[in-house]
């Protein structure tokens, strides 16, 4: 049954009261004194921001990217999915552009550009999921760029392969990725030195880059190194 505190901000929520829909979507999301409801909670905040609420804005943008978040962390990779993190990456730029803090929009926005860059890499659309990861700076997005870049599957120019050399360069190494995930990353840097690939072609950075990804556990860096000799005064001379 009801409690009259819930009863009251559904009929002041149902008559256009903006603030109760906020209220509403709020006791939705926590179970204040209501059995939890996270899709009304979603749908309530969406109702407050198409009419102008700002703080509906930030919860619909907050709500609607946990639910999509929570769908991908169950695999469900679906339209059903993207539409909730499209709907969570709207109304968190709209809650932005009306003064809502930024830093935490903008954090918000890396998260769910990450996941819908999953989404669509998981579903083979890799220019779309290229797009994405290319919005947040993120370690993640950086290593999966590359991913996409060394696959063959795009046509990309020399200003995108410089792209993502930069992306790389400035997230490996770090501590928000795996041990192996660091290992790829120097991997990756590790080619783009040795054939001058976004950046200038440096032998001894792709040595560096290959005995760092050797040393975290990437087997294919040791082949690398074969291709490597010392040079008489310091150095290292690619010899494939």
């Amino acid at each position: 049954m009801l409690n009259n505190r819930l009863e009251q901000l559904q009929r002041e929520a149902y008559s256009g009261n903006v603030k109760a829909m906020t209220d509403l979507a709020i006791a939705y999301w926590q179970g204040d004194n209501c059995e939890r409801d996270y899709k009304l909670a979603a749908e309530w905040a969406e109702k407050a921001s198409r009419n102008g609420s700002i703080t509906g804005m930030a919860l619909a943008g907050i709500y609607f990217y946990m639910l999509g978040h929570s769908s991908l962390k169950i695999g469900a990779i679906n339209e059903n999915t993207i539409e909730k993190l499209q709907k969570g990456r709207y109304w968190t730029e709209e809650a932005m552009k009306h003064g809502h803090n930024k830093q935490e929009g903008n954090n918000r926005l890396a998260a769910i550009y990450d996941d819908l860059g999953d989404c669509y890499f998981v579903r083979k659309e890799y220019q779309m999921a290229y797009n994405c990861y290319s919005k947040t700076s993120t370690p993640k997005s950086a290593l999966n760029i590359a991913i996409i870049a060394f696959g063959d599957t795009l046509n990309l120019s020399p200003s995108d392969d410089a792209f993502v050399f930069n992306k790389l360069i400035k997230a490996i190494p770090s501590d928000e990725i795996d041990r192996e995930q660091n290992a790829d990353g120097y991997w990756f840097l590790g080619i783009m030195f040795q054939h001058g690939i976004g950046t200038k072609q440096n032998t001894d950075e792709g040595y560096r880059c290959f005995s760092q990804s050797k040393q975290l556990g990437n087997m294919d860096a040791v082949g690398e190194l074969k291709k490597y000799k010392k040079k008489l005064f310091g150095g290292y001379k690619y010899i494939d």
